[in-house]
Order: structure tokens, then C-alpha cells, then sequence
């Protein structure tokens, strides 16, 4: 593989990274808004206190999520600018951790997705069928 084609490969991973996080913010932020006309009926306590457990993961990962665009950031403005033949053993070494870490949120990320679609079903009352 020639410099160029190492250097264009290093920087399609970094864009899909940051596609990716793109796409948890803006999800994040449909689940915070899904959340909120939740907690506006009437609710349990117990769903309540759930709500506000969920609220904090949200937030949790907002901060996820932004942590890891700025060092997907750092790492293209690195990748972009460096003309060398071969990348120094730290930014390949960078590139690794962030695969590892983006991994890590996209777990996070699809188990909060699925506990959330759990608890908005938990409080949902069958619906009642007509007879014709």
C-alpha cells in the first residue's frame, strides 16, 4: 500500500467515525425529546424514577459522544497533515484506541437504545380489540 492509499484509508475510517457519532447525537437527542413527552402523562413513580435514571445515561453519552469527536478530530487534522512515508508509531497507535473506544460507544450506544424501546413498552396498555 503506497503513503497515499495508507493515508486515504486512515482518514475513511476517521469520516465514518465521525458520521457514526453524528448519527448518536442526533439519535440522543430523539431519545432525551421521546423521554421528555413521556414523563409528561401520567406516570408511576417506579417509571418516573426510571425516566430520570434514563436522563442521566442520555446525558452520560452526550458527553460519550463528544469526547470521542474531538479526538476523531484531532486524529484527521494529524492524519491530513502529516506528509511522511510512514505514520509515527503514536498516531497509528491513536487510531487504534479510537477503533477500540468507537466500539465501545456503539455498544453502549445500541444497549441504551434497546433499554429505552424496553421502558417506553413497559407503562403501554393493551390495546383493546373491536368485535364486528
Amino acid at each position: 500500500m503506497t503513503p497515499e492509499q495508507h493515508t486515504h484509508q486512515l482518514l475513511f475510517e476517521i469520516r465514518a467515525w465521525k458520521r457514526l457519532l453524528l448519527f448518536f447525537r442526533q439519535e440522543n437527542m430523539y431519545f432525551k425529546e421521546r423521554l421528555a413527552e413521556l414523563v409528561a402523562g401520567d406516570i408511576s413513580e417506579q417509571y418516573l424514577a426510571d425516566a430520570e435514571s434514563f436522563h442521566e445515561e442520555f446525558i452520560s453519552l452526550d458527553c460519550t459522544i463528544c469526547f470521542l469527536l474531538d479526538d476523531v478530530r484531532q486524529q484527521e487534522k494529524i492524519v491530513a497533515a502529516t506528509g511522511v512515508p510512514e505514520y509515527p508509531q503514536t498516531v497509528l497507535g491513536q487510531q487504534m484506541q479510537i477503533r477500540t473506544d468507537m466500539l465501545k460507544a456503539e455498544i453502549i450506544f445500541f444497549n441504551l437504545k434497546d433499554a429505552f424501546h424496553n421502558y417506553q413498552l413497559k407503562e403501554l396498555q393493551p390495546l383493546e380489540v373491536c368485535a364486528d
